[in-house]
């Protein structure tokens, strides 16, 4: 009589311990992955409507580049961009009166992606005013044009009005 309670007793034990309490883990179990995986998701949501931002952002940097690439001296090689600033020295000394006597291409100088291309002028100018307006210019102009080395010196010290003036000037391309 008292082991049939017992033994019922017993089996509920057992049911609880090996079905309800696993069950309940398994369950708890699914829940925790189900959470993991929804906020897995939720991430992939978020960067996913990022995109928008982030092509117009692309679009932004892109015209930012092409408005820094329009400031490099343009030519094939660096010898052509190296001949187009001797010529736009040229016209902006024609421009302030001064007569360019002689030019010279100096060294490239290798900067990865980029590349320095200097270019020596020897040039008269009428005044010092015509300097003035010479240096201007040239570093006032779209393109990255840098005055490195500057000789001023006057032609007679007499009449101390006519200048001999020495530019080095340097200027950035895009690497080849």
């Amino acid at each position: 009589m008292i082991t049939l309670p017992l033994m019922f007793l017993l089996l509920i034990l057992v049911l609880y311990q090996y079905g309800f309490v696993a069950i309940r883990e398994k369950v708890e179990s699914i829940k925790e992955e189900q959470s993991i995986k929804e906020r897995t998701l939720q991430k992939y949501v978020d960067i996913i409507s990022e995109k928008p931002r982030l092509e117009q952002t692309q679009l932004s940097l892109a015209g930012h580049l092409k408005d820094l690439e329009s400031r490099f001296i343009e030519g094939q090689t660096s010898a052509v961009a190296s001949a187009n600033l001797q010529a736009m020295i040229k016209d902006i000394a024609a421009g302030v009166k001064g007569t360019v006597v002689s030019e010279r291409i100096g060294k490239v100088e290798d900067l990865g992606r980029f590349k320095v291309i200097k270019v020596g002028v020897d040039m008269n100018l009428p005044d010092i005013v015509a300097l003035n307006d010479l240096i201007h210019s040239i570093e006032s102009r779209q393109e990255h044009i840098v005055i490195s080395d500057i000789d001023i010196r006057l032609k007679n010290f007499r009449a101390p009005r006519e200048l001999l003036v020495r530019l080095d000037v340097s200027a950035i391309i895009k690497g080849r």
